[in-house]
């Protein structure tokens, strides 16, 4: 369990490495809801040239309502591969996946206290 928790952990910092990366790389626009499909917001924004670009967010359904304002983070290079920035979801999805990680490997490490104490005690005498 220890070394369960530990894989969790590893991977999560990779995770956040891995998201600090693009975000590093990323641009920054302000967009609009402008419609929704199947549920789903239509978010237009501005590049920096002026040009317009539209894509259909994956973010909840009901928290966007048309004509609000949202943060857009996109790669300059491919501006419709865009996604709405929610750093409070990435914020919680880290400090979740590590909290996780700790209690696995606390209780990985209990079990293994528990067994070895289990072990050293005498057994029954015959």
């Amino acid at each position: 369990m220890f070394i369960a928790g530990l894989v969790v952990g590893v991977w999560t910092l990779e995770q956040w490495r891995a998201e600090q990366d693009r975000l590093a790389i990323a641009a920054h626009a302000e967009g609009t809801v402008t419609s929704k499909l199947n549920g789903r917001p239509i978010v237009s924004f501005a590049l920096a040239n002026g040009d317009r670009v539209s894509f259909t967010a994956t973010v909840g359904r009901d928290d966007y309502a048309v004509g609000k304002k949202v943060d857009v983070l996109y790669r300059p290079d491919l501006p419709s591969d865009a996604v709405v920035d929610r750093p409070r979801a990435r914020l919680v999805r880290s400090v979740l996946l590590g909290a996780l990680s700790v209690a696995v490997m606390v209780f990985g490490a209990y079990v293994a206290r528990a067994a070895r104490r289990f072990d050293l005690e005498p057994g029954p005498s015959a």
